[in-house]
């Protein structure tokens, strides 16, 4: 009998122990606190605010993120794209074996472009393009060949990202999510309205 009770009480301290740990800290996904958006993967988060991406503490909060949830690594501390070096601007070609197997990528402030078909040999499920300090990115056509399912969060301005009406060329299911400030006026661009009904505002 003693031993059942011994078996019972340790089962209980597993069960609170491990539901303890379930509840703690926040949720992968991606919050709003006012003009600040949050990616927040595995404990790390990357913070956007006025557009301009940068790495941060998670933020504290409780509850369920406002978006999809994001569920693998985000990582920014290693080489993950390949380059081609033209008329001076450094263009991504494609990844390297760490790119390959980040599910949650941010394109560097100094990359001028992505080149056609540079993200297809990954197993990348989210893009984010933050606010350019390097003039505007600029989106080939069929930058996104040979990829399904990609979220790319935008985070940055008309002006400061550029693409033809070939963008999504070659792609399948791509969703392109825009911070709230700029939504509008992606909707209601020349081009990029072209794709509005891949488009969805951050956060909703």
């Amino acid at each position: 009998m003693k031993r059942i009770i011994s078996l019972i009480l340790a089962l209980v301290m597993l069960l609170a122990f491990a539901s303890c740990g379930k509840d703690s800290g926040t949720k992968d996904g991606i919050y709003t606190d006012g003009d600040k958006t949050y990616f927040v993967v595995n404990g790390g988060a990357i913070l956007i605010k006025n557009g301009a991406a940068s790495v941060a503490e998670a933020p504290e909060v409780s509850g369920d993120p406002k978006s999809e949830k994001i569920s693998a690594p985000t990582m920014l501390d290693k080489e993950y794209f390949t380059y081609s070096t033209e008329s001076g601007g450094k263009y991504i070609t494609g990844l390297t074996d760490d790119g390959k197997a980040a599910k949650v990528l941010m394109i560097p402030d100094d990359a001028s472009g992505i080149k056609k078909g540079a993200l297809k040999d990954g197993d990348l499920q989210s893009l984010i393009i933050g606010a350019r300090s390097n003039g505007a990115f600029n989106v080939a056509p069929g930058a996104f060949e040979g990829t399904s399912a990609l979220s790319v969060y935008i985070a940055c301005t008309t002006e400061q990202v550029s693409s033809g009406d070939g963008m999504l060329n070659g792609a399948t299911g791509i969703k392109l999510i825009i911070s709230a400030d700029e939504y509008t006026n992606f909707k209601s661009h020349y081009l990029f309205g072209t794709f509005s009904d891949n488009m969805s505002k951050l956060g909703a």
